[in-house]
């Protein structure tokens, strides 16, 4: 519809006008004096119909407001009632919202509005009302297919049954989240193009609410269509599948998350997932790297050992490179057999799983919620505390494999909550506790293109946010860092078209040198025997921003291999050898052009989670 309004024809009031120029040209008599009396009687007439339509619209956009309002009020009791799983209860009020909304886009179908929507005066509010209250309406139209397909995922059809995850229900539902998906992705462009550039703020304030609901629909469903799409793949509809599920140890830290500690193989046929093969990280050989192409980045910021040892993988802070590597070491060392993808998962991540799965037990000793992490990451080196390294790396490296393969085994009954279950995924997705790769190139583009930190990967431009990374690399041979305490401050200004990035990271080891010496063999530094340990620190500029300065503060802090880039991104090294209970900082300052996305901080996940605060002046 133009937003410009059509030609008015000729009204009475200019025809009016046109015969009173004529006639002032005639030498009037006394029978013209009946003219006053015919022209107050016309106008009479027109401003009572005038008032009498202004009246008409009125009582109408009174009405679509009041149709509109009953509906949105609904919308709090349907969300209610889907989180409480109760479908019968949100299809009966997404029916009488569906009534609301039909009846207010019905009320400006008739030739008095629509011609309303043409006045100068009036018509981009009328125009406005008309298109917010029929996108509202077909937005309530695209979801009656969801409320059709609600059931296929109610928690309890999801689980597994006799070891074996529906795909076939997960599939039949996935077109339908597809085409819903779609539909609102459209409907959040219409919105956002409605013209109500002054158009009174009621009408202004109705588009902006919308624009947010929708968006917030929008991305909801393009998440669960992300998810539908792909799962069936994964889980082997199409034929067997084979994964390398990592645990990663965050007492040791490394870019992202901790030493790669054990490997578990795992299959997926049909729905039917099963471990096939455990393996520790003793098992590999350490003198030869594997046969993945990497750029001189990668060795030249994380040193010789990249690559040639097992547990360091995850030092780089890009997922699908670490993953390859991984599968790389599997296939040359355990079995060349196809790797259709490569999972991450933590301690921290696996604490949250249980509290939906509930206490499992691993070799005697219950994991819950509360104790996974301080037992995975601490308790069992006491257990194992010993002179021989290589036996306690094993006894732990096996303990870590049983408990995953507790947790594995209570998915595999659907003896857990789902809703629990699907929170935990999402926490640990988005702190960088769960990552996957696939060489898959259907599900690897579903995946990169929606965005998710599922896929370990910094982002390559700054459209979407302006995101700055740093990550921490204990290089002690220790698993010192279920101590450290961290946190990073970022800081943004902006002028002249430049935007300067300040950018602290400060660490403290959390514990006294006594403290320190005393901890058992394993978790202490090898060469300094717990009294010194080394900290490496690497932060990520944002895409286009360049290093202008570091400083640091410690005792012994300094930057080290500088003057790199990786990942597309200017890279601030640093590394630190300190003291039980030294602090220690880093800065690195970046500047570049001003973005217009807000500024985002990727990071370790750290045992202790690092206490941020982020002070973003320019967006």
């Amino acid at each position: 519809m133009s937003e410009q309004p059509h030609p008015a024809p000729e009204s009475r009031r200019s025809r009016r006008a046109t015969v009173t120029r004529d006639v002032a040209t005639v030498k009037p008599t006394k029978r013209r004096r009946k003219w006053p009396w015919i022209v107050g009687g016309v106008a009479a007439i027109v401003l009572v119909g005038g008032a009498a339509c202004a009246y008409s619209l009125y009582s109408r956009a009174m009405d679509i407001q009041s149709e509109l309002t009953a509906a949105q009020r609904l919308i709090p009791s349907a969300t209610a009632s889907v989180a409480n799983l109760d479908i019968d209860g949100a299809t009966v009020i997404y029916e009488e919202i569906a009534a609301h909304t039909a009846k207010a886009a019905s009320l400006t179908d008739d030739p008095l509005w629509r011609a309303a929507e043409n006045l100068p005066w009036a018509g981009i509010t009328v125009a406005a009302v008309s298109d917010l209250a029929a996108i509202t309406d077909d937005a309530v139209a695209a979801a009656e297919p969801i409320i059709t397909v609600a059931p296929s995922f109610m928690p309890e059809n999801l689980k597994p049954v006799d070891g074996a995850f529906p795909v076939d229900v997960i599939a039949s539902a996935a077109g339908t989240v597809s085409t819903a998906s779609s539909a609102f992705s459209n409907l959040s462009d219409r919105v956002v193009s409605v013209n109500t550039d002054g158009a009174v703020s009621q009408v202004v304030s109705a588009k902006a609410q919308l624009v947010d609901a929708l968006a917030s629909l929008d991305g909801t469903l393009d998440t669960v269509d992300t998810v539908v799409s792909v799962l069936p793949t994964i889980l082997g509809v199409d034929g067997e599948k084979r994964y390398l599920l990592v645990f990663q140890n965050n007492a040791e830290a490394l870019g992202l998350g901790g030493s790669s500690a054990s490997q578990t193989l795992v299959t997926a046929r049909e729905g039917k997932v099963e471990i096939a093969e455990q393996q520790s990280s003793q098992t590999y050989g350490q003198d030869e790297r594997v046969n993945v192409e990497l750029p001189d980045s990668a060795f030249a910021l994380y040193g010789e050992y990249y690559a040639k040892r097992i547990n360091l993988t995850p030092s780089r802070p890009d997922w699908p490179s670490d993953a390859q590597i991984l599968k790389a070491f599997w296939q040359r060392d355990i079995d060349p057999g196809q790797i259709d993808g490569v999972v991450s998962l933590d301690p921290l991540a696996l604490a949250r799983m249980l509290e939906a799965t509930g206490p499992v037990s691993v070799a005697g000793t219950e994991l819950n919620s509360s104790n996974a992490v301080s037992t995975l990451l601490h308790d069992v080196y006491a257990r194992w505390d010993s002179a021989d390294l290589v036996e306690v790396n094993q006894a732990t490296d096996a303990f870590f494999a049983a408990a995953a393969n507790a947790v594995f085994d209570r998915l595999s009954t659907g003896e857990f909550d789902m809703l629990n279950m699907l929170d935990a995924f999402g926490e640990s997705i988005d702190s960088g506790s769960l990552m996957y790769w696939t060489d898959d190139p259907a599900v690897s583009t579903v995946l990169n293109q929606s965005g998710s930190r599922i896929t370990g990967v910094l982002p390559i431009d700054n459209s979407d946010s302006t995101t700055v990374g740093v990550y921490f690399r204990d290089t002690s041979s220790s698993k010192i860092d279920y101590f450290m305490d961290s946190s990073v401050d970022v800081a943004t200004a902006c002028a002249d078209g430049q935007m300067t990035m300040t950018v602290t990271a400060t660490l403290r080891l959390d514990l006294t040198l006594e403290q320190s010496v005393n901890l058992p063999s394993y978790v202490r530094s090898g060469g300094w025997k717990g009294t010194k340990y080394r900290t490496q620190v690497f932060i990520y500029a944002p895409p286009g921003m360049e290093v202008t300065n570091t400083t640091t503060e410690g005792k012994d802090v300094a930057p080290f291999r500088a003057g790199h880039n990786d990942l597309g991104r200017t890279v601030a090294p640093f590394q630190s050898v300190h003291a039980p209970g030294d602090k220690f900082s880093v800065t690195a300052t970046f500047t570049g052009p001003v973005t217009d996305s807000p500024v985002e901080l990727r990071i370790t996940p750290m045992v202790r989670p690092a206490t941020v605060a982020i002070a973003d002046s320019c967006n």
